[in-house]
Formats: structure tokens, sequence, C-alpha cells
């Protein structure tokens, strides 16, 4: 594994220069604070998308010592300008839009017209940065998917439960769902749940039944009926509960690194199969001190994050190749990771032949999930398919972290709980989910030939500043792993 976290890109909006002509005009725009005494004023995005003739709230600050009132005006239209709710600012600037209804995307403004109260009070007209506002309507959709949602705090043997995943977009939590089931031709309520903050809700369902998910009416948003979806039975072709006293090696192996320390990404570490144990049917995976180096300090230079020193240490890693490989279906892993940063664990994939340059079809890295700590990647988790350029070079394809923090569920975290991980590998993409909820779907650099599984926590050099001695006994838990075809 060789991925390093990822820097996460903020997007900038722009709007078109007839756009900005239009607010230029006839609204005096501030961007920022020029001077102290200058007016300044700014209109917060929506916290969630809105959805099409549905009402939203908008927020939004001044700088102003009274009350005083703002108009939320639509720009951009051959009308111009257009007043479509008002408010008023309190003393310390902060004013709020209620009951904002759109029914398209638009640009949006809010204006303090010029104020005029006793010779104290007389306020010029300030207007806020246009804000383009996107509005949608929520769809939804439902796929039969294996045992992959088994969230909890403690080991379990797996579940052999078929599941169904709603998911709606745009996300509104708390909202109520039913599950239908078809029966004898009619659709018959079976389950309730709620949207979670990712806008998903799963039941567990028999096999070989017909359902769709159906969103109530709510807050004058309408009701939202997904496509049909089957449940079928699942028997696993590869399963490991790590059960017994021992690692079963005649499935499991230690992995070396592979040239890493050559690439500089792991110079102080080596694998060793003392980082690796089952303890209470799971495996335990964890880093420690090289005794046999113990006297030595390693200098390492990552090419990205500066050069440091460190003590040497070893590692765990292993993997399936000499025993289990398979091309296409679902792999996943019940995990609950470490807590420190400095160290990340895996689970992940491998092509049996190598890779290949130029050819991902022939292979590639596939990180079903790394986790590199406590606050690492915005709280949430990285994947990444990895693939050789015709020049031998790395080419990385990567997961938006950030929307993978809101896949636990509030108050849990990486560390407190085990979560299923999966990844759903087909002729023509992956697609990501953790407890049965899709974060990534990639077309790009499908492998087509035969690939094995793997398990690590490593230490490489770009987090090697952020290992704490008192943490190092830190390890993460994996309660099963299985693959179905």
């Amino acid at each position: 594994m060789i991925s390093t976290p990822l820097r996460l890109r903020l997007r900038s909006r722009s709007v078109s220069a007839l756009a900005a002509a239009l607010v230029l005009a006839p609204l005096p725009v501030l961007l920022a604070m020029p001077a102290a005494h200058a007016a300044y004023a700014r209109l917060y995005e929506p916290r969630l998308t809105p959805i099409a003739g549905v009402p939203f709230t908008l927020k939004g600050i001044i700088t102003s010592d009274v009350e005083r009132p703002i108009k939320l005006k639509v720009v951009g239209g051959s009308g111009g300008p257009q007043t479509i709710a008002t408010s008023t600012a309190t003393r310390k600037g902060t004013f709020t839009f209620r009951k904002v209804v759109l029914d398209r995307s638009g640009t949006l403004v809010a204006v303090a017209p010029r104020f005029r109260g006793n010779l104290n009070h007389a306020k010029p007209q300030v207007a806020t940065a246009p804000v383009p506002v996107t509005v949608t309507r929520q769809s939804g959709e439902l796929v039969a998917l294996p045992p992959v949602v088994q969230q909890g705090t403690s080991p379990e043997a797996p579940s052999n439960a078929a599941h169904v995943v709603a998911s709606f977009e745009p996300a509104r939590p708390g909202r109520r769902v039913q599950l239908h089931q078809l029966t004898k031709g009619d659709w018959v309520t079976v389950q309730r749940g709620v949207q979670d903050r990712g806008g998903f809700a799963s039941f567990e369902v028999p096999a070989g039944q017909t359902f769709r998910a159906v969103t109530l009416v709510a807050k004058r948003v309408p009701a939202v009926t997904t496509k049909n979806a089957t449940s079928r039975s699942w028997t696993p072709e590869f399963e490991d509960t790590f059960s017994g006293d021992a690692l079963d090696t005649r499935v499991w192996s230690d992995r070396g690194q592979d040239g890493t320390e050559s690439q500089g990404l792991r110079t102080c570490a080596v694998v060793d199969d003392s980082m690796r144990w089952l303890s209470g049917g799971t495996l335990q995976l964890g880093i420690g001190l090289d005794p046999d180096r113990a006297a030595e300090t390693c200098s390492y230079n990552s090419p990205r994050y500066g050069a440091g020193t460190s003590p040497y240490l070893l590692n765990s890693q292993i993997d399936s190749r000499k025993a289990y490989n398979f091309a296409h279906g679902f792999a996943a892993a019940r995990v609950k990771w470490q807590q420190p940063r400095g160290m990340h664990g895996g689970f992940w994939l491998q092509p049996l032949a190598g890779k290949v340059p130029g050819r991902p079809d022939l292979g590639t890295e596939v990180d079903i999930v790394e986790h590199f700590g406590d606050g690492s990647l915005k709280d949430g988790f990285g994947s990444f398919v990895h693939h050789l350029a015709e020049n031998g070079t790395m080419v990385p394809m990567a997961a938006d972290p950030e929307p993978t923090a809101l896949l636990k569920p509030v108050g849990d975290e990486w560390w407190s709980s085990y979560h299923v991980f999966s990844v759903e590998w087909t002729d023509r993409e992956y697609i990501f989910r953790v407890e049965g909820r899709e974060y990534w779907r990639e077309t790009r650099a499908v492998s087509q030939v035969d690939q094995f599984l793997l398990f690590s926590m490593l230490t490489s050099d770009y987090e090697l500043k952020d290992l704490q001695a008192a943490e190092m006994a830190a390890t993460a838990s994996v309660d099963w792993v299985r693959v179905w075809r």
C-alpha cells in the first residue's frame, strides 16, 4: 500500500461576467472589509442542498450596530434583481431569511438598503457577494446487497441475512422511509426507518423478495419512490472469522514491503509476524519497536513531508496470495480501526501477477479502506485505486474522504465500533461502501484478473512525525473477512 493522505481542495465559486455586471451595477458588492470602519456583509451558503419548491433557511452577517432591514434578491435574470424574502439584522449584525423558496437554481445576494435613522444611525446601502445556489429534486435508489451491514461495538458472528439499502439525494436526515414488499401483486409496508446523515436507510430482508423504498411527504417535500430491487441469498466463497489461537498460515502469509523502502515510503519499518495475533475471535494488527535495532536511530526524508528521525519499527501486513485469489465479486471486512495518528491500517487488493505498465486491466491496487487516525481526512477515511502508466509511474485515483465522515452514526468513531467496509468489483467498475452505504464509484482502470486480499498496519515516512511512543500499543481489530461471487 503506497497511498498518502489526501490534501482536500476547496472548490472556488465564480460568477460569470454578465451576472457580476448585473449585480455590481445596481448593488455595490463588498467582497471584504477593506478598512476598519467599512461596511461588510456576507451571505452564507445553504446548510443543505435546497429542494425545488421546498422552503429553506439562509443566514448572513453585516457590520451594524442597529437593527436594519435586509432584502434577499435573485440576480442575473432578464428582469433585473427580484426580491424574494425580507428580514431584519440584529444589533450584532446577524440576519436570517426563513422559508426561502426557489423553483430553480439561481444566484442570490442579500442587500441592506440605505438606512435612514437619526444622524447617528444613517447607514449606506450594503450588499453581499453573490452566492450561487443549486436547487434540485430529491431522488432515491434501492440496491440489494449481501450481508455488508453489521455495525456494532463488539465482535459478532457474520450475518447471513440479505439487505436492501435505500439512498436519497439530497439527504434529508430524519425523514421517514417506508420499505414496501410486493406481496400477491400489492405493495405492503413491512419496515420503517429514517434517513441518516448521508441520506441512507438500510433494512435486513428475506431473500427472494421484491422491495421498494418510499419517503413520506414532509414539510412540502414530495414523496419519493425508488425503483424495485429483488433480494437474493448469498453464500460466501471465502471467509475467515479469525477464531482459534493462531492465524491460519495455510491462508495468510506475512508480506514484505515489496521495495517500498527504496521509494522513501517506509524507510524505518519492516514487516514482522510478532505484530499480528488473534484475540477473542479477532485479528489484531499493530506496530512496535524493532528490538534488533533498539540502539539505532533511523533517518528518513519524505519527498512531500520532509526529513526526520525515528526509532526502527516493526509493522504488520498479511495477504492471501498463496491460498485465495479472485476476480470480480464483493469483498468485505468488519473492522474497528486504531485511534492514534502516525500509523495507518488498511484492507486492500493486489493483482496476483503484479501491476503491468499501461495495462490496468491486468491488475490494479485497490485500497478498499485506509484509516490514518483520529482527526485525519476530515474525520473520514481514504479509498484509492492505483495503476501504472506506460512509463511505470504510479497513477492514483481517490475517493473524496470528507463525505465518508457522515457514514457513521452520530457520536460513533471509526475506532469505537466495528464497521463493514466493502468493494463491489465488476468487469466495469468498483463500488465502495461502508455499511452498505455507497460513497465512491470508479469506472476507470478496472482490473480483469485475479487479485488477493491484504490487511496491514503500517508506519510510512510521511506520518512518522505524528507517531507517539505512548500510543504505539494501539491496534486495528478485524472481526471477519468474506468474499461473495
